[in-house]
């Protein structure tokens, strides 16, 4: 019979919502199926990967600007104690220093969080199916 999903969710843009091709399905599973058949469509399944958690408030990955107690940081020109949408310094990253912007995905950092989050959602998933396997 297959795999039955336990949710289902669109995709959304920051900002508001859109129409997209993409959905995000959760499985009580340990493992995912490699594709899902949807009416008489074979669609293809993969992992869902998160982008890093970047605070708005300091521009550090890692957490929210809820939970922040740092002083706030322009996410352009990575200066703190100003948050000015008119800004004209410099563009300077507050992660690594570079000639980008703290939101840029080019950002060294924000690519070792993101690989980062990769290896934690494929080690967990690898868990997950020794567990199922030992049961």
């Amino acid at each position: 019979m297959g795999s039955v999903p336990s949710s289902v969710s669109q995709s959304k843009m920051t900002g508001g919502k859109r129409n997209t091709n993409t959905f995000i399905i959760t499985f009580k599973t340990a493992s995912i199926p490699k594709h899902l058949k949807i009416g008489y469509i074979r669609v293809s399944v993969l992992v869902y990967t998160p982008n890093p958690l970047r605070c708005c408030k300091c521009q550090k990955f890692g957490h929210g600007q809820k939970a922040c107690r740092v002083r706030e940081t322009y996410a352009t020109c990575g200066q703190a104690g100003h948050n000015n949408d008119r800004c004209s310094n410099e563009l300077k990253c507050a992660n690594c220093t570079g000639n980008h912007s703290a939101f840029s995905k080019s950002c060294p950092k924000w690519i070792f969080e993101k690989h980062d989050a990769i290896v934690t959602v494929n080690t967990a998933a690898k868990t997950s199916e020794k567990v199922l396997k030992w049961r």
